[in-house]
C-alpha cells in the first residue's frame, strides 16, 4: 500500500485528487515529455484546433469512485510477469466500450480567459465492440473484442470500472482462428445490449526497473 500522506486530506502520499472520487495515484514520470506518433495525434485531436502539443508527464494508476484501481499498461510493462495486474483495462458506460489503458495525464490548457487549467485524460487502445456471429450463438454470453490498434483520448471521468480481459485462440463461427479478448464481467454492471445493436440477436510497484518514475 502507498505510504499515507500526513496532511489532513487523507489521501495517499503523492496523489492529486481530481474531484468526484476520481484520484491520480503515484507512480509518475519524473520529467516532462512531448508525446509522439499516434499518441500525438490523439492528443492534438481532443485538444482541437489551435492548441499547442503540451508536455506531459505521465501517471500509472488512477482511484474510482467506487474504489476500483485503474492501473496503466505504461506501468505494467515495467514489472516482472507475476507482479502484473490485469486492471489496466477499463469500463466506459458512456458509451458501452471497453480498452486498454496505456498511461493517464493532464493536459495543461488554456480557458477563454487564458487561464491556465486541467484536462485529466487517459490514452487509451479501445478493444472492438463483441463479435456478433460469438455473441448470437453463445445467447449473449461470449464478449470477444479485438485489441486495436487504435489510440484515443477520453476524460477519466469517462472511466466508471475495472474489468479483466482474458486473451485466448479462438475458432469464430466462420471457422477463421483468431485471438481475441473476453471480458470478465464484474457483478453489477448491465451489458444487456453491451456495443451492438439489438437487432443482432433477434437472428512489486516499488521496482521501477531503471526507469525516470517518482
Amino acid at each position: 500500500m502507498p505510504e499515507l500522506d500526513d496532511s489532513n486530506n487523507g489521501l495517499p502520499h503523492g496523489s492529486v485528487n481530481l474531484g468526484n472520487g476520481y484520484i491520480l495515484l503515484h507512480k509518475c514520470s519524473k520529467n516532462m515529455i512531448i508525446p509522439h506518433g499516434d499518441e500525438a495525434a490523439a492528443i492534438s485531436q481532443f485538444l482541437g484546433p489551435g492548441h499547442l502539443l503540451p508536455h506531459i508527464k505521465k501517471w500509472a494508476q488512477l482511484r474510482l469512485p467506487n474504489g476500483q484501481i485503474a492501473h496503466s499498461a505504461w506501468r505494467e510493462a515495467l514489472q516482472p510477469p507475476e507482479q502484473i495486474h490485469v486492471s489496466q483495462n477499463f469500463l466506459n458506460e458512456e458509451v458501452t466500450r471497453c480498452g486498454e489503458v496505456q498511461y493517464f495525464t493532464r493536459l495543461a490548457i488554456a480557458d477563454a480567459d487564458e487561464n491556465a487549467e486541467f484536462a485529466d485524460v487517459a490514452l487509451v487502445r479501445m478493444y472492438s465492440v463483441p463479435n456478433p456471429e460469438l455473441l448470437q450463438c453463445s445467447s449473449h454470453v461470449v464478449l470477444a473484442s479485438q485489441l486495436t490498434d487504435t489510440i484515443s483520448v477520453i476524460r477519466v471521468k469517462q472511466i466508471t470500472g475495472v474489468i479483466m480481459m482474458i486473451p485466448r485462440w479462438m475458432t469464430l463461427p466462420s471457422g477463421m482462428e483468431q485471438e481475441m479478448y473476453c471480458m470478465m464481467e464484474r457483478l453489477g454492471y448491465d451489458i444487456a445490449n453491451w456495443g451492438v445493436p439489438y437487432s443482432v440477436y433477434r437472428e512489486a510497484d516499488n521496482d521501477d526497473m531503471g526507469q525516470e518514475i517518482e
